[in-house]
């Protein structure tokens, strides 16, 4: 039996349909319909940076003197960048030299903290299996002595944190970006 012409393109068109539909409620077609009413809702962007908006913010805030001039002798005079963009490289420099700086310090203060942990345990492992109280009497000593230790290296590591806490803001004020703060 051969089937008629219409009736295929009447299923066919039945089950696009029908696609569609189901398509319709879906969740992704949903959020997407959210999505542009929000987008309505909050109207047009109120502000688009532009490479010039950057190079005049740029012009504006002089960077720190450069520390070598060894950059912009390499090249020739034609060839050289425009001076905003050295001037950009040598701040991003500068922030990053301060930034490893104080990385160092937050380094070496965890890692005399974590030592001095590893100590204290081991010490307290110690007197749990001292027999005698002259030796419990001179772990505990010692105990004492890695305890205060630990406390102020565990000081001297919030003093570090709190240094890049304020580098982070000095630099943010002086338009650093934030990558330059990190390794």
């Amino acid at each position: 039996m051969k089937i008629p012409g219409p009736l295929i393109v009447l299923v066919l068109g039945s089950l696009i349909v029908a696609v569609f539909v189901a398509a319709e409620d879906s969740a992704l077609v949903k959020a997407a319909k959210e999505e542009k009413a929000r987008r309505a809702a909050a109207g047009p962007a109120k502000k688009s940076f532009t490479n010039k908006d950057i190079q005049a913010y740029l012009a504006k805030h002089k960077s720190p003197p450069s520390r070598s001039t060894q950059s912009q002798t390499q090249t020739a005079p034609d060839e050289q960048e425009p001076d905003i963009l050295v001037r950009f490289k040598e701040k991003e420099e500068y922030w990053r030299g301060r930034y490893r700086e104080v990385a160092v310090g937050i380094t070496d203060a965890q890692k005399k903290v974590d030592a001095l942990k590893a100590k204290l345990k081991d010490l307290h492992n110690k007197a749990t299996g001292m027999p005698g109280s002259f030796q419990i009497a001179m772990i505990a000593q010692d105990i004492q002595i890695a305890k205060d230790q630990l406390n102020e290296a565990q000081a001297d590591l919030d003093a570090a944190n709190q240094k890049l806490e304020d580098l982070m803001d000095e630099g943010r004020k002086d338009g650093a970006l934030p990558g330059w703060f990190r390794d």
